[in-house]
């Protein structure tokens, strides 16, 4: 069992279910663990939702950046960059789902080590 396994089922189940109503004996049983041996892999559910949410960004932040880099006009440019953000988030529709609704769920600790990534997209909307 391999943590990016163990973060694959934990955004099927955050995306099924909500973050707060997963529990860490429905990941663990989702990848065939001891809850206590999920434990070996990860921390917590914070640690797991924060993993989910930077590596979700990190996708976006990688398809924009080979955006930015072709030698376009700026409309095609946004046009590609439209593109690319909607096959992203429906070719990964847990991991989306995850970073459009769970992202309010991080404790103060772990939002902290978030936001510095997001403030540079503003990708919720909101100030920080």
């Amino acid at each position: 069992m391999t943590r990016d396994e163990i973060l694959e089922a934990a955004a099927q189940i955050f995306r099924q279910k909500g973050y707060h109503a997963a529990s860490m004996q429905d990941i663990a049983d989702a990848v065939k663990l001891q809850k206590a041996s999920l434990y070996h892999h990860v921390n917590s559910k914070q640690e797991i939702l924060l993993a989910l949410l930077d590596q979700a960004l990190d996708m976006l932040i990688e398809g924009m950046e080979r955006v930015l880099a072709l030698d376009l006009p700026p409309e095609e440019k946004l046009r590609q960059a439209m593109l690319v953000y909607l096959q992203i988030m429906l070719e990964q529709r847990d991991l989306s789902s995850v970073l459009l609704l769970e992202y309010r769920s991080l404790e103060p600790a772990y939002r902290q080590r978030h936001i510095p990534a997001v403030i540079n997209m503003n990708l919720y909307g909101e100030t920080c």
